[in-house]
């Protein structure tokens, strides 16, 4: 009896946490301080980013070449993840390292990594609903196609979110360096300044040596940005899996060093008495 009871107890353990994220999604979600009005700006941005994007591609490709549409697609697909990876996460968790708040988390039933992650995903779902919209009405109004099979569609969106997650976590370790930074503004610039050289955005994968182009795939930039487009439109089962399960572990190594960063950053504030 005994072991049934612990099991019992852990599962349902388990599902009143999920239930807790879910309601903080929810919750940050209904939050966001937005309006119509914002909603079409956002979109609007989008649309006209993805247009000089598209200008660009069709001067080094061509627009009868079919890596024109694949890559305005990938484009439109990375402008989504992108606009989950923003430095007002990284820049509220240095805040809150600075003025004390986050010793007040340790108090809370879930960790402080988990409630900044599922809070900025709720944040950003408003914002997430503008941009695929609009990105994805522009990428078709450019390209005249939909280089995406209907049939393949729920595996896209498993990697996008996929991707999503990793943008976040990023976006999470950059913040956890507050404990050691006075501002996250630096590393914010530099991970900026990646996203666009290897996350696909200025230069297309396809315009890359092949060498460079086979390193710079496995980059977390890469993955988080990059290649969930790719996988959209060029897609197979094995790529699925294969891109699918490199973005999680590399979700994997994020969170640790988060986790890593955060209780170290913790035990150094109460050491210094902060």
């Amino acid at each position: 009896m005994g072991p049934k009871v612990k099991i019992v107890i852990s599962i349902k353990g388990n599902k009143n946490r999920f239930s807790l994220y879910y309601l903080i999604v929810i919750l940050s979600a209904k939050d966001k301080n937005s309006n119509f009005a914002g909603w079409v700006v956002n979109g609007t941005q989008i649309a006209l980013r993805i247009t000089i994007y598209a200008g660009m591609y069709r001067l080094a490709l061509g627009s009868s070449d079919s890596r024109f549409v694949n890559g305005i697609w990938a484009i439109a697909i990375s402008q989504l993840i992108f606009g989950c990876e923003r430095p007002q996460l990284s820049i509220q968790i240095g805040r809150e390292i600075k003025d004390g708040t986050v010793s007040m988390y340790l108090l809370r039933p879930v960790n402080y990594i988990n409630q900044m992650v599922f809070s900025y995903f709720g944040r950003s779902i408003p914002g997430l609903s503008s941009i695929a919209v609009f990105g994805f009405a522009t990428a078709y109004l450019i390209t005249g196609k939909i280089p995406i099979n209907i049939l393949n569609l729920p595996f896209v969106i498993c990697v996008i979110f996929l991707g999503i997650a990793l943008a976040i976590l990023i976006e999470t370790f950059l913040g956890m360096t507050g404990f050691w930074a006075n501002d996250t503004n630096g590393v914010q610039l530099m991970n900026h300044k990646l996203n666009l050289l290897f996350g696909g955005i200025i230069i297309p994968f396809a315009l890359l040596p092949t060498g460079i182009a086979k390193i710079v795939r496995f980059t977390p930039w890469s993955m988080s940005l990059a290649q969930p487009g790719y996988v959209a439109t060029h897609f197979s089962y094995t790529l699925f899996i294969e891109i699918s399960l490199l973005i999680i572990l590399w979700c994997f190594v994020t969170y640790l060093l988060c986790l890593y960063l955060f209780y170290k950053g913790i035990r150094k504030l109460n050491l210094g008495g902060g």
